[in-house]
């Protein structure tokens, strides 16, 4: 079967939005990835290598590398993620339906990830925050009503390694004017109708409280903290047993968040 004719295939089963284009799709591949394009073949070999270490260190920084996942697929052969690599803005725009701001977004059930050549900051920031979300929600469940969605775009954030600072020296001057959504808004804030500045705050914040709990508790307690709302805790339940009762409630989880970052120099 040709390959055009499989990527037809997958635009049918939803798997692939929109690959209407005059132009061919070329394929490059490793060893956990598939990466998909029609030009620049060396931005496609970078996407490859940075993947592949991405890959490697997300699941390291969370601890994962030791685990056994249960019901996990191998990313190998036709599990692989595959990267598709819209050849500029307008062709992703149109053949995806991302908004005009959009850099890049992901599938995570179908470990697919969508942006296009010349996304700003893709390679340092994109594609580490989309590989985040896949490698965290296979670990969590992908559809664990448990897991909270700042939990969820705090871990896809920290990946981001460049972010981090920058996030925490942002965070903690909003703090010093108390500018910040107390835990128990941020658990029940509908982004898609929250105000572009609330929307800022809550991803600023999100990236804060991961990157808090794995330098203080180490990513062992975090790892813990997260499989146990994986099996069934709520919570709280969860992060006292993860933090030894140090952290029973959302309001010590946000007092030892604010106190961490306020005695950062």
């Amino acid at each position: 079967m040709g390959r055009l004719v499989v990527l037809a295939l997958l635009t049918l089963l939803g798997l692939l939005p929109g690959l209407a284009s005059a132009q061919t799709w070329h394929e490059k591949t490793s060893t956990h990835f598939r990466v998909f394009y029609q030009q620049h073949p060396a931005f496609a070999n970078a996407t490859l290598q940075h993947a592949e270490f991405y890959y490697r260190q997300i699941q390291l920084d969370l601890g994962l590398t030791h685990v056994v996942q249960r019901e996990q697929r191998p990313w190998l052969w036709e599990q692989r993620c595959q990267i598709y690599l819209y050849p500029d803005r307008l062709t992703y725009q149109q053949a995806t339906g991302a908004p005009a701001w959009s850099g890049g977004f992901v599938k995570h059930r179908q470990r697919l990830i969508y942006s296009y050549m010349g996304a700003d900051t893709f390679l340092e920031q994109i594609l580490p925050h989309e590989l985040a979300h896949i490698l965290f929600r296979e670990f969590v469940g992908s559809d664990n009503p448990r897991i909270p969605r700042w939990l969820d775009e705090g871990v896809a954030q920290y990946a981001e390694e460049g972010r981090r600072a920058a996030s925490s020296g942002t965070m903690q001057h909003w703090l010093t004017q108390d500018v910040y959504i107390p835990l128990a808004q941020l658990q029940t804030l509908r982004l898609g109708h929250a105000a572009h500045g609330a929307a800022q705050v809550f991803y600023i914040q999100a990236a804060t409280l991961v990157h808090f709990f794995i330098t203080v508790y180490g990513p062992r307690r975090f790892l813990d903290f997260c499989s146990n709302l994986r099996d069934g805790y709520t919570l709280e339940r969860a992060l006292s047993f993860a933090t030894g009762s140090s952290l029973s409630s959302l309001d010590a989880l946000e007092d030892a968040w604010r106190a961490f970052l306020l005695s950062d120099p």
